[in-house]
């Protein structure tokens, strides 16, 4: 085979086989700006996860449990949270600054000072919200527990064909490191990279994303995710 030729072949086997794509997992905190998400695991798939989802769902004898009532004790917390959230940024902000040269130390305590009561009625607020309403939330959630395990029972059963027909292997896994930057090597196909993390300013929500797979570096952030209620 002349070199040319060699060379083409070399070429092709690279493109058909396995590549590694770099992905970054970040979400907006209190301020809105973007930061890594360190330990998210990431899942690499043969196929659309949400597609099969929602074919199961819709095999479902009832609709997914108690969702307004979640959606409404959800509501009822979510501001004592975002409180909780900001005032412990804000804090985290103002030490930081103190740690500067030729600050005014003395504005910065004032402002630290009030940003500690604030934190602490906060979190006063923040478990009063809990007991009041912690228990029924708990309750609803099982219920939506035990309707989510009968609903995608079928779920191995359904994917495993989806992998085999492509004669390809199951579920690439793989966790973001510190940067919040992991790397999955993903065999021939395509491919779907699903994750999920915790929403900082809401302990009910969190970020969820599942996304083709159409270069070697991928940014799941807050403009490609979506934010979740936890039923």
């Amino acid at each position: 085979m002349s070199r040319p030729l060699v060379l083409l072949a070399l070429v092709l086997a690279a493109c058909n086989g396995p590549r590694q794509v770099a992905v970054r997992v970040s979400i907006a905190g209190p301020d809105s700006a973007e930061s890594p998400v360190p330990g998210a695991i990431l899942i690499a798939l043969p196929f659309d996860r949400d597609s099969l989802l929602r074919l199961l769902e819709s095999r479902a004898v009832t609709p997914r449990p108690h969702v307004a009532e979640l959606d409404s004790l959800y509501a009822a917390s979510r501001q004592p949270f975002a409180a909780l959230s900001g005032a412990s940024a804000r804090i985290s902000s103002i030490r930081d600054s103190m740690l500067r040269p030729r600050t005014d130390t003395a504005r910065l305590r004032s402002e630290l000072s009030r940003s500690e009561a604030d934190l602490a009625q906060a979190r006063r607020q923040v478990d009063a919200i809990r007991g009041a309403i912690g228990p029924r939330i708990d309750s609803l959630r099982r219920d939506v527990t035990r309707w989510e395990n009968s609903t995608y029972s079928a779920y191995e059963s359904l994917a495993a064909p989806r992998i085999r027909g492509g004669g390809r292997q199951g579920a690439v896994p793989d966790t973001t490191g510190p940067d919040g930057w992991a790397h999955v090597r993903v065999p021939p196909g395509r491919w779907w990279i699903s994750s999920t993390s915790w929403d900082v300013s809401d302990p009910n929500r969190y970020w969820y994303w599942n996304l083709p797979v159409t270069g070697d570096t991928m940014r799941l952030d807050s403009r490609n995710g979506t934010r979740r209620p936890r039923y």
